[in-house]
This record gives C-alpha cells, structure tokens and sequence, in this order.
C-alpha cells in the first residue's frame, strides 16, 4: 500500500484521490488550505463515489510520503512549498497534474531533483461544484511520457476509474492540450460565455488564430503537430448547433472572480516564441488582458 499525499482539492484533486481512494489500494492524505468533510465525485458513468477525505490542513504533522500528486494550477505552486517540502523525500515520485508545458521549470527548484518529476497531461473535464465536491462531464484520463515514472504512476490508478495512458510522442500531447487550452480559456474567460461563443465566425477565426500561434512555438520546441489541428480542436470545442456550450476551468475561474491561468496558458506562448524568434501578437494581447483581469473579492 503506498501513501499517496494530493496537494490540491480542487476538481482535479478531487477527481484523482476519489477514484484511488475508491480502489482501497492506498493510503490517501488531502494537503488543503481548508478543511472538508468528504469526497462527493460524480462519474460520466457509474455511482458516485461518496467517501470519507484525511484532509490535513498543515504541514507540520506530515512526513514523506510514497507519492505526491500536485493538483494545483502552476500560478499557485510557489504557495505549495512548504507542503511540498514536507511529503517529499528522497525516494518519493512527484507527479505534476496542471496545464501548460513547464511542469518541471514550476516544481524543481523547491524540491530539488527533476529525475523525480512525472509531468502529467490531465483531460478530465471536470468542476468544481463545492467543497470536496466534483462532477464531471465526460470520460477521464491522464497522459504520461512512456518512461519508468510514467508506468509507475499507470501502476499507481490500475483498477482505478481514472486511465493512466503512456505515449512515446508526449511533446505532441502536452503542445496539442496547450493549443486548446490557450484558446479555450481566453475566449470563455474573457467573454464570460460558454464554449458555444466559438460557433461565431469571429470568435472561430480567433481561435484559429491563438492554436496556429501556439503550433509555430510548440513545433520549435520539438512538438510534431498536425497541420489540421486547429479545425480540430474548433470542432472539439464548439460542439454541435442547438447543443449546450462547454466550460473550462478559466472560464470557471472567471465566473467565480477567482485568479485566471493566465500564464501557464496563454503567457508562455510568447514567452517561448520571443526564445525562438515567433511572433505571437494575438497570445500577448490575450495574456495582457487575462493578467490583468483581478479576481473578485468574496464576502
């Protein structure tokens, strides 16, 4: 049995630690600034997993821990340091679960070791409808590269509700979730509209427009993208006429005036293309305004 320490109970966390907590395989700690009761986690298909959650809501009492799956989105993660340094040790494997495509550049430097660290591209289309409480909308996955801390994290969810799939192309899976998400995100965010907002010709043309801009700097970073994939994804994202649009976390965020993604997503893609020599002016735009979108103050 490994002890398996979640830092982050949003509807990632959440999702992950349910469906291993539902295997009885492991032990499962919850790292949370505030404390819930339980897990509540309803599954495209089958029950809901209802189960009590060890939430622990200091780091003071914790010791290292077999895993550590980081379930925070990448502006948070300087506020995990003191978790982070508390449940990892020398022979603990760090899976990083969060968007974007600089999972090792955000964690190494407060624990120390990147051989350690699993980058994992994360597609549960999920949210977040209370504490501990989480719905998903479709089927779950996680993306790992096909290395040895990627089998072992497969390993870890075997049996789980929640498939763990490794790729030899894992460049190409972490710059394809990028594209959709840099557009994704923005268009939702700062439109406060649903994905359906991308049916209109404008907002499709600029969708099209942050994917190309993401595939030149993702492709001079190694990523091998195919030349249809912003069609692809507009597909994905607008769904079909007289259905309902689909959220995203940044829109999410938006609705709930809490911080936006905004680097991770759109930020790093100039960022990288100044690196590289690309233009990316439709992403910076974007990126000036996200960054500068405050969150709400709540009563």
């Amino acid at each position: 049995m490994a002890t398996v320490a979640i830092i982050g109970s949003g509807a990632i966390g959440c999702a992950v630690g349910s469906a291993l907590v539902e295997t009885g395989k492991h032990h499962i700690i919850f790292c949370a600034n505030t404390a819930f009761e339980g897990l509540h986690v309803t599954f495209s298909t089958g029950a809901p997993i209802v189960a009590p959650a060890e939430v622990h809501t200091s780091s003071a009492s914790l010791s290292p821990a077999d895993w550590v799956l980081l379930c925070v989105k990448a502006q948070q993660v300087p506020g995990t340091a003191l978790w982070l340094q508390a449940v990892v040790g020398p022979q603990t494997k760090v899976a990083v679960l969060q968007n974007g495509v600089e999972h090792f550049e955000h964690v190494t430097p407060i624990i120390g070791n990147r051989e350690r660290i699993t980058p994992v591209v994360v597609q549960i289309p999920a949210e977040r409808t209370g504490p501990g409480t989480v719905l998903l909308t479709g089927d779950p996955h996680l993306v790992v590269p096909d290395e040895p801390t990627g089998h072992a994290l497969q390993e870890l969810f075997s049996g789980s509700r929640i498939p763990v799939k490794t790729t030899q192309t894992f460049q190409q899976s972490l710059w394809e979730k990028l594209c959709l998400n840099a557009a994704n995100g923005s268009i939702t965010a700062l439109t406060e509209r649903d994905q359906s907002v991308l049916r209109e010709p404008d907002a499709a043309g600029l969708c099209r427009q942050i994917v190309l801009e993401c595939m030149a700097v993702g492709r001079a970073e190694g990523a091998t993208l195919a030349d249809d994939l912003p069609n692809q994804i507009l597909a994905r994202l607008a769904g079909a006429p007289g259905t309902p649009g689909g959220g995203n976390s940044m829109y999410y965020d938006r609705l709930a005036g809490r911080e936006l993604e905004a680097d991770a997503r759109n930020g790093v893609i100039p960022r990288l293309g100044k690196k590289h020599g690309i233009p990316t002016p439709i992403n910076a735009a974007l990126y000036a305004l996200l960054k500068n979108v405050k969150p709400r103050a709540t009563s």
